[in-house]
């Protein structure tokens, strides 16, 4: 199989993303309640094909697309006010920042180290 060129390859991802956003109206009446469906597709199709780089570029050119042509409120990329955006000052998002993972990690060794004693006779 001869090798293609790396700009063909991106070239080709960005073609699908194209042609998804394209078709995508077309088929709005059966696919309203998945804005992504074409957007899949053409990931898919571009994995298979042009390999792993190409597939990130039409995964990230897919998501944008659909949020900015085909999700309420449209061309809006940001839906959120920035102060709903996590914070390193805010307690509710450990798993963005670390918060509360401390002490789960203190109660693991703990546990760790009292299962490697010898047991009580």
């Amino acid at each position: 199989m001869p090798r293609v060129s790396t700009i063909a390859r991106y070239a080709f991802a960005v073609w699908l993303v194209v042609l998804a956003s394209v078709l995508r109206p077309a088929l709005a009446p059966g696919l309203q309640p998945l804005p992504y469906a074409t957007f899949f597709v053409a990931v898919v199709l571009t994995g298979f094909v042009a390999g792993p780089g190409p597939t990130v570029l039409a995964f990230v050119l897919g998501y944008f697309c659909a949020n900015w042509f085909f999700i309420e409120p449209v061309h809006v990329i940001l839906r959120y006010p920035v102060a709903a955006l996590p914070s390193p000052s805010s307690n509710d998002n450990f798993v963005f920042w670390g918060r509360g993972w401390r002490p789960l990690q203190i109660e693991a060794g703990a546990g760790f180290s009292r299962s490697q004693r010898r047991p009580r006779r």
